[in-house]
């Protein structure tokens, strides 16, 4: 088993690479001391960027931005988390762990959570309504979150076409699919959301 810390990225302006560099330099050092895997995916297309700089992590490019079929932005990052276990062979115990890149960590409770609770858990969510801040059953924050391979691996992310709320979506399946007891309710999750606004 092993811990697959993924941070998704998606550069389409000067700016918005700069930001990335920053918050993702941001969330390394965080966690540097846990046992992660660390994975950087961005999905413009093989070319130079300023990613290719960081170190402590594997950088992979893809071409997923391009596909016109995926229109919402949680469908790309679901199809780069599956586009990286096949080309590192995740296995169905890791945990794989899902950073939006443009969020940052300000500590690191929930990971370390994650690490420590790994054998009593499949899958660390935190239920909310990001827009309305506040608890939702069948809702949850697609920023970060953690489960276990064998359930991610079975995720129809295209249902995410059908449905106005991608949150939702991957909220229902969890609450289906991942046994009660299994499930730890994270309240905390240590997360900034963009330009460090809003702490989740």
């Amino acid at each position: 088993m092993k811990f697959r810390f993924i941070i998704t990225s998606s550069i389409n302006t000067p700016e918005r690479e700069i930001t990335y560099v920053s918050q993702i330099k941001n969330s390394i050092s965080v966690m540097k001391d846990l046992p992660f895997e660390v994975y950087l995916v961005e999905n413009n297309g093989m070319r130079e960027t300023v990613f290719d700089e960081l170190e402590g992590l594997t950088l992979v490019y893809t071409g997923t931005n391009s596909i016109r079929s995926f229109e919402r932005k949680g469908m790309k990052e679901f199809h780069d988390l599956f586009l990286l276990a096949d080309t590192y062979d995740f296995d169905d115990e890791d945990i794989i762990i899902k950073l939006t890149g443009l969020y940052t960590l300000s500590d690191a409770t929930f990971l370390k959570s994650v690490v420590e609770l790994e054998s009593q858990y499949d899958a660390f969510i935190k239920w909310y309504d990001v827009i309305h801040e506040k608890y939702v059953y069948d809702d949850c924050c697609l920023g970060l979150y953690a489960i276990r391979y064998k359930y991610l691996n079975k995720f129809n992310y295209i249902e995410m076409l059908q449905h106005p709320s991608m949150e939702h979506v991957f909220a229902k399946y969890v609450r289906e699919e991942v046994p009660a007891n299994r499930i730890m309710e994270a309240t905390h999750l240590g997360l900034l959301r963009e330009n460090n606004k809003q702490l989740v």
